[in-house]
């Protein structure tokens, strides 16, 4: 399995404890990748930061679709476009389509 993380800021400064974290939780056969946002903000501070990021979050989103990920985390407390993602999928697998409970 295949899972990218995307992250949805322009700075690179946490992408090591993030692949940390994500490889620490997943199986040791699991290939997981990092993205982060070309365009968009540094940190997400408010709504406005959320809305500004949501567009490349779906990019990457997209590319990682393309690229035949199986799933994608997009690492943020305030779950900027996961909605948006979510519903773009043309993907009919389980991690691409599922719901939140």
């Amino acid at each position: 399995m295949r899972v990218r993380v995307v992250v949805p800021l322009t700075g690179t400064q946490f992408n090591d404890v993030i692949l940390d974290e994500a490889r620490a939780i997943v199986d040791a056969a699991c290939e997981v990748d990092l993205a982060n946002i070309a365009e968009g903000s540094e940190s997400i501070e408010s709504y406005t930061d959320e809305v500004a990021v949501g567009p490349d979050i779906l990019r990457r989103v997209r590319e990682a679709e393309e690229d035949g990920v199986d799933a994608v985390f997009i690492t943020c407390f305030g779950d900027p476009a996961v909605h948006a993602a979510r519903s773009s999928s043309t993907s009919s697998s389980p991690a691409a389509s599922s719901r939140p409970s």
